[in-house]
């Protein structure tokens, strides 16, 4: 995870297995990493409620014959605790005095796609610039942590 800013988990509603995966390795992402969780299919697990042609869809695909064992909700669940864990480690590391203060911002994210008809595209388009955001912010404030040392430098010699 050296260098990356997000990281993104795709969900199978199909497949229970593909969410317990998440859980054993949301762990190793490091907390300055954002993680987003997608769960994919939106088009097939909603029985094609999106408008999309069911005689345009292969029949033959083997998750449309697939029963949804994942829901959205139970991606939120795992969201929902996996940002709670992150907090609780960063609440904790600050009392330690490991960390300069609590971050503030919600850095695990959920929501439906579909590959098929790109339902999603834009919400995915709009979370990935929530990293670079946050970048940018870091790299302002240390910017700026610079420019007061500078400013207090200069005010000793002057």
């Amino acid at each position: 995870y050296t260098g990356s800013q997000a990281v993104i988990f795709m969900i199978s509603p199909f497949s229970s297995e593909s969410l317990q995966y998440v859980r054993s390795k949301f762990e190793e992402v490091p907390l300055e990493v954002s993680i987003l969780l997608v769960l994919n299919f939106r088009d097939q697990s909603k029985g094609d409620s999106l408008g999309s042609d069911p005689s345009s869809v292969d029949q033959s695909s083997s998750t449309e014959s697939q029963v949804q064992t994942v829901s959205m909700a139970d991606v939120r669940g795992l969201s929902e605790e996996i940002q709670t864990r992150r907090d609780r480690i960063r609440d904790d590391a600050c009392l330690e005095g490991l960390r300069e203060g609590p971050e503030t911002h919600r850095d695990v994210h959920a929501f439906e796609v579909s590959l098929l008809n790109c339902f999603g595209l834009s919400t995915l388009y709009l979370y990935l610039e929530l990293p670079f955001l946050r970048l940018k912010q870091q790299t302002l404030r240390l910017q700026l942590l610079q420019t007061r040392e500078d400013m207090e430098s200069c005010h000793c010699r002057v």
